[in-house]
């Protein structure tokens, strides 16, 4: 595996798309929602704080919509 911004990027957005996915699956399949979910979501929460590390250091990894 590369060692770079854009690799890291990569990964952590591959990441979050599986833990949006396995929260839909929590949902659907009534496993707990009301306790899952949010453990899902602290999961995305972390990931979403060291993207913003990335874009500090490279903004222009950064999606348009998520800038300003």
């Amino acid at each position: 595996m590369e060692i770079t911004h854009e690799a890291l990027h990569e990964l952590l957005k591959t990441a979050a798309d599986q833990l949006e996915t396995a929260a839909e699956l929590i949902r659907d399949l009534d496993l707990a929602p009301d306790s899952n979910i949010p453990k899902v979501g602290a999961s995305l929460v972390n990931i979403f704080e060291i993207q913003d590390d990335i874009y500090a250091v490279r903004p222009d990894l950064q999606a348009n919509f998520l800038k300003n």
